[in-house]
């Protein structure tokens, strides 16, 4: 017993220097928060940075909603439900472990067993609405994250059944209604979108919240909080990923900004004029290390200060 737990504790520590030990310059990517500590807090934003806004939010619609937003009364967001819905929009990075490149190198529940120690890292709590599962962490899809999935293994189900099938080349194409890539939001395919995965996800989101209200059941009310993180993953990776901001400073007027397509890559707007489309970049080894480099270094760097503290 001894012996398995100092192996697991080796290959966790393992794991971790991975994303520690690679990547300088990466500052402010991916999971977690910005620390408290950094230069960055305050100046950049991560996905835990982004979630922590539901705290000034109204949680409950109607007439509660106002005398929230200004102090009087109502229902807001408290602290531990900002840390149920940022579990959700967690897992999704997570996930990307659970991709053909890990699953050829590590046994499932290996991955999912280091996912627990990270996420108690990450959230502080070991109960049930923040245990790490096979189902909860899912399987690396690019949908959850607008990615690009031009050369995505077309054997990927052999690894899991889960992961996505063959890419279709008419999802790499233009759609000239929206101007955007068909994978992001054409449901005129057959191919899944990120547009119907976040409307599906917040679907489930509503529907099992009228469930917690209807039956007072907190385990409908923790799995809303999940799924409304998860949702909102995708879509704050929509101007993360894509080149949103590039074509929105283009719009405002600015010049010489590279929108991350060839100068004559360009489509007819309804309005006639001529524009770059929007399109995502696809997902690579490194850009998974990137994706966690942070929040894994923001540990150490938290469990150092606190020893040294301790001296």
């Amino acid at each position: 017993m001894s012996l398995n737990m100092n192996s697991y504790m080796l290959l966790l520590v393992l794991f971790v220097l991975l994303f520690c030990i690679s990547g300088n310059g990466v500052y402010a990517f991916g999971a977690g928060n910005i620390p408290s500590f950094a230069y960055l807090e305050g100046r950049a934003f991560r996905h835990g940075d982004i979630e922590d806004t539901l705290g000034d939010l109204a949680k409950k619609a109607g007439g509660f909603a106002l005398g929230a937003l200004i102090g009087k009364g109502g229902s807001k967001f408290g602290g531990l439900d900002v840390k149920r819905v940022y579990f959700g929009n967690w897992l999704r990075d997570y996930s990307q472990a659970v991709d053909v490149a890990g699953l050829q190198k590590l046994e499932i529940q290996t991955i999912i067993n280091l996912c627990m120690a990270l996420g108690f890292l990450a959230h502080g709590y070991a109960t049930h609405e923040f245990e790490v599962t096979e189902e909860r962490l899912g399987v690396y899809l690019p949908t959850e994250h607008i990615d690009n999935p031009k050369g995505y293994p077309d054997d990927a189900r052999k690894y899991h059944p889960k992961l996505r099938g063959p890419v279709d080349p008419r999802e790499l194409e233009i759609d000239p209604y929206t101007g955007m890539k068909n994978y992001i939001a054409n449901e005129n395919g057959s191919w899944d979108t990120s547009k119907a995965l976040v409307r599906r996800t917040l679907e489930r989101c509503i529907h099992l919240g009228r469930q917690h209200r209807a039956h007072g059941r907190k385990e409908d009310e923790y799995e809303a909080y999940r799924l409304l993180g998860q949702a909102m993953h995708t879509l704050e990776d929509f101007p993360a990923h894509s080149n949103f901001c590039e074509l929105a400073l283009v719009n405002l007027g600015y010049r010489d900004i590279f929108v991350q397509v060839g100068d004559q890559v360009r489509i007819q707007s309804r309005n006639g004029a001529w524009v770059a489309p929007l399109v995502t970049g696809t997902f690579g080894s490194s850009d998974f290390i990137h994706s966690l480099l942070g929040e894994a270094t923001d540990h150490i760097v938290s469990i150092s200060l606190f020893f040294g503290d301790a001296h």
